[in-house]
């Protein structure tokens, strides 16, 4: 296992050696980290997800063909760069102090599957969370406080979702065709999204 832990250490000093402030050079680097970690960490790990966020970012940037996405502030070369090698030392220093985590090949006890369903659960709500993020963001950046306030106020005196619906579509043709156009754009050109649409087509 000492052996195996070590290996591991010296792969990831290798690609942090890599790093540089390239795109699709971080994209590359990147799979290769994410494939390190999944084979040791569940999904649901904080260096799994960091990675995931990282991977979104370098894609948003290949397929803009830019080195910084307007967007998010961190979604840039020199700072996807630098946010990998600060990923890297972490596992690193994770891995030399505690040792490799268990392989999610090994099989668990029942006791630890109650876990796992658990894990998926809040895994779920954390991507559901994530949505609802994006979505907030791309109407936060289009619409006033006011607007917002109308709209929120559409849904939560409706009836069910189809009364929401009808009601949230009449008020935004109110604010013009150009700002409904603007929040799908803000959602389509998420870096999030993005990476999911660029795997679709």
């Amino acid at each position: 296992m000492e052996d195996l832990k070590n290996k591991i250490i010296a792969i990831l000093e290798e690609k942090r050696g890599f790093v540089e402030e390239d795109r699709d050079s971080l994209a590359n680097i990147i799979i290769s980290v994410q494939n390190i970690l999944e084979r040791y960490y569940t999904k649901d790990n904080a260096f799994v997800k960091q990675a995931a966020v990282l991977h979104s970012y370098a894609v948003a940037l290949q397929t803009s063909k830019k080195d910084q996405y307007p967007l998010y502030t961190r979604c840039n070369t020199k700072d996807v760069a630098a946010d990998l090698r600060a990923l890297i030392d972490a596992v690193k220093d994770e891995i030399a102090t505690i040792g490799l985590p268990n392989t999610p090949k090994a099989k668990a006890p029942k006791g630890i599957q109650i876990t796992n369903n658990l894990s998926q659960s809040q895994t779920q709500s954390q991507e559901q969370n994530v949505i609802v993020k994006i979505l907030l963001e791309a109407v936060k950046d289009e619409l006033t406080g006011k607007q917002r306030k109308e709209l929120l106020a559409i849904a939560r005196e409706a009836k069910d979702p189809q009364e929401a619906h009808k009601g949230i579509m009449e008020k935004l043709k109110e604010y013009g065709e150009s700002v409904s156009a603007s929040i799908v754009a803000n959602i389509l050109t998420n870096p999030e999204v993005w990476a999911t649409l660029g795997s679709l087509l």
